[in-house]
Order: C-alpha cells, then sequence, then structure tokens
C-alpha cells in the first residue's frame, strides 16, 4: 500500500496544528516560582506563643501547591492528631497559600505537619512547625520540639521505581526523535550520493532511491524496530509515571493509586493537562509509523514523514520541560526553551548513536560493498550532526547549571552538585570517545573505503567504528540515568533556602551560615558545620553567635545556637535590627579540641517598599484602591470610585478603610478617607506596623447604602 502524496499533506497540516495549540496552551501555563513547595512563612509562625487558638492554619509555600494532593495536619505534644481540623482550600486570591479552618484547640504545644504536591513540577515535600497556645505552656527550651513526622523524608528524592522509569522515558524520547533525525539528516543524503560503479545499476537503484518502482530512498528495517521500541516504551512510560505520580501525591500505594487518586491526577491538575498532551502527540506519531510489510516501510521513507517526525518528538520533549526545574526557575518561558534545546539536542545525538549503530550492522550483513561506498558520507554527515548537538548542549547546559547551582560552592556541598559532578563524569569519557571517532576513526574509515574488494566489513576501522558507537551508547545511557536521578532533586540553589548565604572555613571546620530574610528585624540563623571530608558535624557542645554592628557602637549580643541534627544549629530573634553592616562570629566549641571562630560581615539593607494597585467590583461600583511605597512603616493608601463604564463616582459618599494584619490576631483599625475630588480618595500616614499580608477592607456609603470590597495587601 503506497502513501498517497495528498493525504500526506493533508496529516502534516492537521499534526502541525494540533502540535502548536498543545504547546501553546502548556507554554502560557508557566509561572515564576521555585522548584520544589517549600514553606516560605506560616500563621501561626514557627515557635510562636499565642495568647488564644487561632481559627485557621495559613502556609505559604514558593510555588503553588496542588491541593487535591496535600495535606495538612495537627500533632498535639505526644505525636497524636488533633481533630477538628477542616478540609484545606487554596486561596482565592494567593495560589501559593493553603488555608486550614480550625476548631480552636485547647491550651498546648501543638506541631502542624504537611505534605504538598508542587503544582508545577509534581516534586512532593513536607514538614512541620510548631507553636505554642497560652504562654504558661512555653516549654524550657527556645525551639519547640517536632513531634515524628509520619512518611519519612523532608523533600522527595529519587526512588529506584521513579527514577528507573524516567530513565526509560529518556531513552524512549531519544530514540524516537534521534531516528527521525538520522535518515533525513544522515543516511538518506549518503545514500543519494554515494557513486557506485559504471554498470552496477541494480545497486545503484535499490540504494539511491532512484528506483523505476519506487522513487524514495530505503530505511533500513532496523531503524524502524527502534523507532517502534522507542514508541511503546514512551507510551508505558507515561502511564506508568502518571500511577507513580498520584501514588506520591497521594500517599498510597500503586495499586490504591489506580483508582480515585489517579483519576484525580489526570483530570483535574496540570500535570493531568500534560499527560494527556503526551498521549496525543504519541498518537499523531503513532500515524506515522510503519505497520505493514516492507515495501510499506520502504513507502514510509516520504520526505515529509520524517520532518513531521522530528517535530513531534521535539514537542515530546517539550512536555517533559515543562514538568522539571525549568519550569520553575526565575525566568521560566526563556529557561524551559533552554532546557528544551538541551534535551532535543541530547536526545537526537544519543538517538542518531543508536540509529548508526543498527545501520552499520544492517549495511555489513546487507550489502559490503555499498559500506564502502556509503560510509564515508554517513560518517562526515552524522559527525556533523553530532558537533552542532554538542555544541548546543554545551551551550545549554552550561546556562542550566549556572542557574541552578547559583554559587560554584554548592557543587560541593550539596546533594544536587554531587550529583551533577558524577553526571559530568559520566560526560567526559563519552566525549572522548566522540573525539576519537570524529578525529581519527572517520579519517581512517574514509580511507579504507578507498580500498578495493567486497570484504570491507572486514577492515579493522570499520569494526572499531562499530564498537567505539557501541560504546558511546553506554556511556550516553549511564550520563541518562544520572539525568533521571538528578530531575529528583531540589537545585542547589535552594539547598540552604532563601535568605542570605555565606560561607568561610576554619582549621578542619566548614561553616555555611544562612540569614533569613536577612532584612533588620526579626531573623533566623542557620548554621551548617561540616568537617575537612564534608561530613556532618553533629556533636558540637555549643553554636554561639555572636553580633556587633560596624557603623554604630551599640555592643555584643550572643545567641546560642540549638541543635537541630544532621549537623545544622538555629537561633532564632531580632539580634540584628538595623539597617546596615553586622559583624557576626560564630563560635564553635568542640569537645577536645579547640575552639573556632569565624566571622561573617552581614549587610542588611532597609525594607524595600512594594507599591500596591488592584482593582475590585462590587455589584455597584469599580473600586481601585493604590497603596505607596507599600512598606513597613508609613504609607500612602488612595481609592479611586468608579462606575462600571469607568466614569467616576461624585456626590455624598464617603470611603472608610478597615485595616487588619491577616496573620496576627489583632484588632482592626479604621480610618476615614479624605475626599480629592472626581471620585478619588485619600488617606496619608497610614502605618503598617510589620511585614506581611494585610488585609484592606474598602467601605463604600452612599445614600445610605453601603458596599465593600476586600484587598490583600503584601507588605514585604
Amino acid at each position: 500500500m503506497r502513501l498517497e502524496e495528498p493525504f500526506v499533506v493533508d496529516r502534516w497540516k492537521a499534526i502541525t496544528i494540533a502540535v502548536l495549540f498543545s504547546t501553546l496552551y502548556l507554554f502560557v501555563g508557566i509561572g515564576q516560582s521555585m522548584a520544589h513547595a517549600s514553606l516560605v512563612r506560616s500563621f501561626p509562625e514557627a515557635n510562636a506563643v499565642l495568647d488564644a487558638a487561632p481559627r485557621e492554619l495559613r502556609l505559604w509555600f514558593s510555588e503553588a501547591p496542588e491541593p487535591r494532593f496535600s495535606e495538612v495536619w495537627l500533632l498535639d505534644r505526644t505525636g497524636r492528631r488533633v481533630d477538628g481540623i477542616g478540609p484545606l482550600r487554596p486561596d482565592a486570591v494567593d495560589s501559593m497559600l493553603l488555608v486550614v479552618p480550625l476548631n480552636p484547640p485547647p491550651a498546648g504545644v501543638y506541631t502542624a505537619s504537611w505534605r504538598v504536591t508542587s503544582m508545577v513540577d509534581g516534586h512532593v515535600t513536607q514538614g512541620a512547625f510548631s507553636f505554642v497556645i497560652g504562654r504558661d505552656q512555653v516549654p524550657n527550651s527556645s525551639l519547640l520540639p517536632t513531634a515524628p513526622l509520619p512518611g519519612g523524608a523532608q523533600t522527595s528524592g529519587p526512588t529506584i521505581p521513579g527514577t528507573a522509569i524516567r530513565w526509560i522515558a529518556y531513552l524512549a524520547m531519544a530514540l524516537l526523535a534521534g531516528g527521525f533525525a538520522f535518515f533525513p539528516l544522515a543516511l538518506r543524503p549518503a545514500l543519494s550520493e554515494a557513486e557506485y560503479p559504471r554498470g552496477d545499476e541494480q545497486r545503484r537503484r535499490t540504494l539511491s532511491g532512484r528506483s523505476p518502482v519506487d522513487s524514495r530512498p530505503p530505511c533500513p528495517i532496523p531503524l524502524f524496530v527502534a523507532l517502534w521500541l522507542g514508541w511503546g516504551l514512551a507510551v508505558a512510560t507515561t502511564g506508568m509515571a502518571a500511577v507513580i505520580q498520584a501514588a506520591s501525591g497521594a500517599n498510597v500505594d500503586l495499586l490504591t493509586a489506580l483508582g480515585a487518586p489517579l483519576q484525580t491526577l489526570i483530570g483535574n491538575t496540570r500535570y493531568g493537562a500534560i499527560f494527556w498532551t503526551r498521549l496525543l502527540i504519541l498518537c499523531l506519531i503513532f500515524l506515522l509509523m510503519p505497520v505493514d510489510t516492507p515495501s510499506a516501510m520502504r513507502a514510509s521513507a516520504s520526505r515529509r514523514i520524517w520532518p513531521i517526525g522530528l517535530v513531534l518528538s521535539a514537542a515530546l520533549l517539550f512536555t517533559t520541560s515543562l514538568s522539571g526545574h525549568a519550569a520553575v526557575g526565575l525566568s521560566p518561558s526563556f529557561i524551559v526553551v533552554a532546557d528544551w534545546l538541551h534535551a532535543t539536542a541530547a536526545s537526537i545525538w544519543v538517538g542518531g548513536l543508536v540509529a548508526l549503530f543498527v545501520t552499520l550492522r544492517w549495511a555489513r550483513r546487507a550489502d559490503r560493498i555499498s559500506l564502502r561506498l556509503v560510509m564515508p558520507g554517513l560518517v562526515r554527515r552524522f559527525s556533523r550532526l553530532a558537533m552542532v548537538c554538542v555544541a548546543i548542549i554545551a551551550a545549554t547546559g552550561l546556562y542550566r547549571a549556572v542557574v541552578e547551582i547559583a554559587d560554584w560552592e554548592n557543587l560541593v556541598d550539596t546533594a544536587y552538585g554531587i550529583a551533577l559532578l558524577i553526571k559530568l563524569g559520566i560526560l567526559v569519557p563519552l566525549l572522548g570517545l566522540a573525539a576519537v571517532n570524529l578525529l581519527l576513526v572517520r579519517r581512517r574509515v574514509v580511507e579504507a573505503s578507498g580500498t578495493d574488494g567486497p570484504d570491507v566489513a572486514r577492515q579493522p576501522w570499520y569494526r572499531r567504528l562499530h564498537k567505539t558507537v557501541g560504546g558511546e551508547i553506554l556511556f550516553a545511557s549511564a550520563l541518562l540515568l544520572a539525568t533521571s536521578a538528578l530531575i529528583s532533586l531540589p537545585p542547589a540553589r535552594e539547598a540552604f533556602g532563601p535568605g542570605l548565604v555565606l560561607r568561610g572555613q576554619g582549621d578542619d571546620l566548614r561553616v555555611v551560615l544562612v540569614v533569613n530574610p536577612g532584612l533588620p528585624g526579626i531573623n533566623s540563623f542557620d548554621v551548617y558545620l561540616r568537617d575537612g571530608a564534608r561530613r556532618e558535624i553533629t556533636n558540637a557542645t555549643k553554636v554561639a553567635l555572636i553580633f556587633d554592628m560596624v557603623e554604630r557602637d551599640v555592643g555584643e549580643t550572643e545567641a546560642v545556637a540549638d541543635n537541630v541534627g544532621s549537623g545544622h544549629y538555629l537561633a532564632k530573634g531580632s539580634y540584628v535590627s538595623i539597617a546596615g553592616t553586622w559583624r557576626v562570629q560564630v563560635l564553635v566549641r568542640r569537645q577536645g579540641r579547640d575552639d573556632v571562630r569565624l566571622v561573617f560581615p552581614v549587610v542588611l539593607a532597609p525594607h524595600q517598599g512594594k507599591p500596591y494597585e488592584r482593582t475590585q467590583h462590587t455589584s455597584s461600583y469599580s473600586i481601585r484602591l493604590s497603596v505607596t511605597p507599600g512598606q513597613v512603616g508609613e504609607n500612602r493608601l488612595q481609592v479611586t470610585l468608579g462606575d462600571h463604564q469607568g466614569l467616576p463616582i461624585v456626590g455624598d459618599t464617603s470611603i472608610r478603610l478597615v485595616l487588619k494584619p491577616i496573620d496576627a490576631d489583632v484588632a482592626a483599625r479604621e480610618i476615614e478617607a479624605r475626599s480629592i475630588g472626581r471620585g478619588r480618595y485619600d488617606a496619608e500616614g497610614v502605618v503598617f506596623e510589620s511585614a506581611g499580608n494585610w488585609q484592606v477592607t474598602v467601605a463604600v456609603a452612599n445614600a445610605g447604602r453601603t458596599e465593600t470590597a476586600r484587598f490583600t495587601v503584601v507588605v514585604p
């Protein structure tokens, strides 16, 4: 059965439109955030002491959590769950915020434990924070006890099933992208330009694509087998990855995940949108695949089939970039494109190596004279293709490393950095083999192709080429395995969380000091201790921080950090309350060793305001609220009142502003705004006493009727 040209054109148009719309639908959903949904802050705050029980818990994360696969529970001092917790819900305004209603619990020490799944990259994170209700319940320690957490690790790391499925998926996409690129860019041109001896018309027609029966150049059957294998593995891993993701997000076993968790995942989440897009692309690729006899395979070598397959394979790789670290960077749209180029180039290179390997075996067995004639052009063209791919991999890989690592010391101080070094260690011999093939074996192959005789396949350089290509494939497979594990780790830039990160070394001690948020006022001071071999120091008898301001003589203040485990020591308080440069000494005392003192300069900038402007609509009015400069201290609030057509509301109208911090249990404060004409109202000198989320209610009174609009103002 021949593939008719009009059908190819129509199918090409339909496939192009489908891919473009699917890609656009996913791309517009990229947001700005950090990889993994880490807890940024909470109400109540960690270690807070409350006079009255809160009626809800509020948790802000670094990226939007998926509420259907997230859970928050409250534990008492004994580790038992507290009843009376309502279902969590995402905030209507702030997608990073989860709200958990509470029946106010009695006085005591409580631990709020959380487990959330990132809506962006699907990673699962888990943690806890403690607070006290009632000042008479405060324990002696400066840090509250944390109840044991069910579920183990704080963040989801590499697992054997997840890593294996991801690795097979990468191999599958490499087989597809490499196979669809290899034939039109390397093999077909080499077959077409091969110069055969005069009179050898049968071989010329067979291998150059000029047969009077079928003008299309042939394609090795093993290459089609590789394409089918890649397609089958891609379909299988797409389904298995969804089951694993559902099990991880719902915290259930794989068998249980096949029910409601999987249905929820693929039906109502961002992951589900990517899942169905991948299946759509794989269905379109299926339409291109040969499903009949070898003659149908020859017909499938139409010039349009291969570019379409390559475009679809690249689109499949794009869906992978949308669900990884790239989708949650500081400039996600640009980073996603860089990650996609990196993955596409790597897939074409690795998959092209597999295609070259099976083509060499096929050619040696099928026609040894043709092997001698075709090989120079094939090796030359594939070498060019590989060099372009390696250049793209190097450029985009370096850029991604700079983004994810942030600080070169993170290469050896974090799990992500060490995993990246392992990946680079595998890449070095792979590039070495590629260089040998490019600089030495390629030249020898071209020289050997000039020899006479049909038994060219026994030439040592042909056998060596076959072996070195096989070696490249083995190293490339190991590289993809390392990448599969790497993608499950949080980027090194997040290893120590937000805030100021400072490093120092004294004697055999390596110290990392993290000051968070790094602004005047209350900060947490995290000290991480490692020895010269980068092992955690967990037995320090005392870790103290001594604070002294450089510009002013405010005297020294000392804080003793608590040992929270795994070489991590923590102190929290208002020890640096003035903007400027502070000298922070870290004193580490260990039994049987001399004390180690390291001095860190900590520069604290003043709070920077963030102007706020939003518009809300009531049944009668359009109300715009602007806050400048939007910082702790005095601010100016302006209200613009109009109708739904944008015309100003004039007449006997009064505006009241009601301010209340969302994160603190304090009374609301009312302010009367004065009219400055044409529907504009002004209130100067409005003080926000603390950073955090403030609810500003604008009450509009006119003709005996009052309408209100509520705004959430974030004060940094």
